[in-house]
């Protein structure tokens, strides 16, 4: 019998299976976790863990209620399209370019729309997110139906937005 529970404690371990953290935070249906830690080149970053998303924030990046929206709502948005989307950036390819050289790809592209989509819906609300205290602003807006946010959004009122961008060599991944 011993050996048996080894073996399945084994199998599971090797399926990368891991169940969300107590701290996790439900998030449009999505366990979300934060982690904040100065990383000197991104603003944020999210990272799938299985079972939820990591989205990993630089306090020194985020200055002020403005740019930790469009930095929260872009790493969500990466949560989404591997817990939601599986991955496929809803059809974006290099859409993304318009709004910057960086979000040419289609991960990136996806990502920036979705927090561009977002703050043209909530402002700069960062409520829903449920990120840490120092920077949950305003009243909770659902984000955008992830379905929604395509290629074709990238054109017209979304470019013109104008997101702040910590720096130039201080992207978002």
């Amino acid at each position: 019998m011993k050996q048996l529970f080894l073996s399945v404690i084994l199998f599971l371990s090797s399926c990368g299976f891991v169940t969300p953290p107590p701290n996790a935070v439900d998030v449009g249906g999505i366990p979300i976790t934060y982690k904040l830690e100065v990383m000197n080149k991104y603003a944020g970053y999210a990272n799938f863990k299985g079972s939820y998303c990591q989205i990993t924030l630089d306090p020194t990046d985020i200055t002020s209620e403005r740019n930790a929206t469009v930095i929260i709502a872009h790493e969500y948005a990466h949560c989404v399209d591997w817990f939601k989307l599986k991955f496929s950036h809803n059809g974006f390819r290099n859409e993304g370019a318009i709004y910057g050289e960086y979000f040419a790809r289609a991960q990136e592209g996806f990502a920036e729309t979705y927090a561009r989509m977002y703050i043209q819906k909530c402002g700069h609300s960062t409520a829903w997110f449920s990120p840490p205290a120092e920077y949950s602003f305003g009243t909770p807006c659902e984000g955008p139906d992830p379905s929604t946010v395509t290629p074709d959004k990238v054109t017209g009122g979304l470019n013109a937005l104008n997101i702040y961008r910590p720096s130039p060599e201080s992207q978002i991944r």
